[in-house]
């Protein structure tokens, strides 16, 4: 009823002849080869197929890594970039720093001044008072008197010292006041302080003043106080009043009052002796030169200041 096929013995044999004869006929003659280029093409999809799984799950943490490592790489960056910044503006503030120094070195050279450098600590923070205190004292030679400049010009004077800070009064202070010469003709006259850091006050020169917007101001010498030719400010407002006996004067000053943070302050040495004794200028330790007596030595005012002006006192300066 149910036909029998050949033996399992026979049916090996069989299979394994067939399987030695293709071998052979593949290895020597290359039969085989469009047969097994065609079944691959036939089972390729399936490949695909089978690893679409894992190609997806492999880009897919990569992605997330990738994402992750970018923006680490980001932070790293810009923090980096913030640091350089910060270096930057050091850098720059170092620069400005030098020009300042090799500035105040130069001037110092020039008027053979005998420098200390100090740097500013504070401020007053009463607006009505121009004051600065600075890291240097006594101990350095820093003495009441003393000038102080920046690196454009005069910034004011010494008036309290003990032995490791000083304190000095700006020229813009309203009790302050500095004799001062017109750079391009000579005149003299005194600059007072108003309590505004960009403005001096100059109320004694004379209707027929030979002056101009843009003026040079420096410092003239008298009193012995301050040394002579130091730049204090620029003239850069003129009222004329005819029915004024004086005219009415404002002069921005030339030192950064209020951006300076490095100073020098000008010791009083032998070569600034000479100097005071070659300008045959009165140097009376009170210092008590009277507005009338330098508008005496302006030869352009013709009438004398009146006398119930207040004496001048350069150093002279409420605390």
């Amino acid at each position: 009823m149910f036909l029998r096929g050949p033996s399992l013995s026979v049916r090996f044999i069989l299979f394994t002849s067939m399987c030695i004869a293709l071998m052979l006929l593949d290895s020597r003659y290359q039969q085989l080869e469009k047969i097994r280029s065609a079944a691959s093409t036939m089972v390729y999809p399936l490949r695909v197929a089978a690893n679409t799984p894992y190609k997806f799950s492999n880009w897919f943490s990569n992605s997330l890594r990738t994402r992750k490592d970018l923006r680490q790489e980001n932070s790293q960056l810009r923090l980096s970039q913030q640091t350089s910044q910060f270096e930057l503006q050091r850098f720059q503030q170092l620069e400005a720093e030098n020009h300042r120094l090799r500035v105040l070195l130069e001037s110092a050279q020039a008027q053979e001044l005998n420098l200390q450098m100090a740097e500013i600590m504070r401020v007053s923070l009463d607006p009505g008072r121009h004051h600065v205190i600075l890291n240097q004292g006594a101990q350095l030679g820093i003495n009441k008197g003393q000038v102080v400049i920046d690196a454009e010009g005069l910034m004011g004077q010494i008036i309290r010292t003990d032995l490791l800070q000083s304190e000095a009064v700006l020229i813009t202070d309203s009790n302050h006041v500095t004799p001062i010469e017109v750079n391009r003709n000579g005149l003299r006259n005194i600059a007072y302080g108003n309590g505004d850091d960009k403005l001096l006050h100059l109320p004694y020169f004379a209707q027929n003043s030979e002056l101009k917007e843009g003026d040079l101001l420096v410092t003239s010498g008298l009193g012995g106080r301050f040394p002579v030719g130091i730049p204090v400010a620029k003239i850069m407002k003129i009222n004329r009043d005819p029915s004024k006996t004086f005219l009415d004067v404002y002069a921005e000053p030339i030192a950064a009052l209020d951006q300076s943070r490095l100073v020098a302050v000008v010791k009083n040495d032998d070569n600034f002796e000479r100097r005071k004794a070659r300008t045959k200028i009165p140097t009376d330790t009170n210092l008590d030169t009277t507005r009338t007596e330098i508008a005496k030595a302006d030869t352009t005012i013709a009438k004398p200041i009146p006398e119930e002006t207040e004496t001048l006192n350069p150093t002279n300066v409420s605390h």
